[in-house]
């Protein structure tokens, strides 16, 4: 999973720089972002632009909250389960790490760091410095319960 996943979608059209502070919270009601969404990723993005919060929240609705969701139930049913994020930024266009940037990344069922578990989540992020790390932005993650 990429951290800026939905940039790909909402930069080049220009859907991004249009969003303002004002068009957030009628996104939240329109598309049913949970309660504190706006708040939470905003006060976890100081100096983001209304249309890189709506970049985040995106990403996580469509692509983090499944993903952690399928882990969930991959795990529950016996399976071993690896979690990672793509969080090197493209220097191309503010797109940012985004949809697709790492295609062929994966080899095999070994990448070497501990499986995920629903009491452990360690993710590696993969950016300019890589680290194993544990549940990374959990407060977002949890809004989506």
């Amino acid at each position: 999973m990429k951290t800026e996943e939905f940039r790909l979608f909402l930069v080049p059209t220009g859907v991004a720089a249009a969003v303002t502070s004002e068009a957030l919270p009628l996104l939240a009601a329109r598309y049913g972002w949970p309660p504190q969404a706006v708040e939470t990723y905003a006060a976890n993005r100081p100096g983001a632009s209304p249309g890189d919060n709506a970049c985040a929240i995106l990403t996580d609705a469509a692509f983090r909250v499944p993903s952690a969701r399928l882990a969930a139930a991959q795990h529950a049913a016996g399976g071993t389960v690896h979690s990672y994020e793509f969080g090197w930024p493209t220097p191309v266009r503010s797109l940012g790490a985004c949809h697709a940037l790492e295609l062929a990344f994966g080899r095999d069922g070994a990448p070497g760091w501990r499986p995920w578990t629903p009491d452990d989540r360690p993710v590696m992020t993969f950016d300019v410095t890589s680290e194993l790390t544990r549940g990374p932005r959990s407060d977002e993650l949890a809004l989506w319960d």
